[in-house]
């Protein structure tokens, strides 16, 4: 009978430790989820910034090639960002840095 009580409490500690160490490892993953809910909501938040500066450029642009300055403003981006110019067109660059 003494043998069955040891075992009872010995089994009853196993799994005592179990569960505990379960409520452990729970509890940790939870809080690394929670850590990562909050990362991804601060993306989420740079994310929609940055989509709202795009629109309010792409209204810009619309507004401009509606007004007419198409001409002056594919011009412009292809000096500015390509290197392009007007056939003909002699572009002075100041190099001497003042």
């Amino acid at each position: 009978m003494a043998k069955t009580v040891k075992k009872k409490k010995q089994s009853n500690r196993l799994v005592s430790f179990a569960l505990i160490l379960f409520v452990i490892i729970c509890s940790i993953k939870i809080i690394g989820l929670q850590a990562e809910i909050s990362q991804k909501k601060y993306e989420l938040e740079q994310l929609t910034a940055q989509i709202e500066q795009q629109e309010k450029k792409n209204v810009d642009m619309m507004g401009q090639l509606q007004e007419g300055n198409q001409e002056k403003s594919i011009g412009r981006v292809a000096l500015e960002q390509y290197g392009y110019g007007i056939p003909g067109e002699h572009v002075y660059i100041d190099i001497s840095g003042s």
